[in-house]
């Protein structure tokens, strides 16, 4: 018998399974170059965040020195954001 997983797959293609996206804060994610961003951010300065994070940070570009998985999370983290940052937001208030 086949095992089930949930797997949340947002507009830019990006998957997460159910516990994976559960578990991640997505704006800390993407503030993790040091930009801070939270709900109210706007779109063109969650995209500022993103490039920065993806210069400095634990979340990298491999090409500046980062690691390649970590860097995955981010473009991951800033696809939900960017193109499915409502069903996000949406989806943590009722997970606190």
């Amino acid at each position: 018998k086949e095992e089930v997983i949930n797997v949340y797959k947002d507009s830019a293609g990006m998957t997460f399974d159910a516990e994976e996206y559960e578990r991640l804060n997505l704006y800390e994610i993407v503030s993790a170059g040091g930009l801070l961003i939270t709900e109210e951010t706007s779109q063109e300065d969650i995209t500022e965040a993103f490039r920065a994070s993806a210069y400095t940070g634990p979340y990298r570009h491999p090409s500046y020195g980062g690691n390649t998985e970590k860097f995955s999370f981010l473009t991951r983290a800033y696809a939900t954001l960017r193109f499915n940052k409502g069903t996000y937001d949406n989806h943590r208030k009722t997970m606190m």
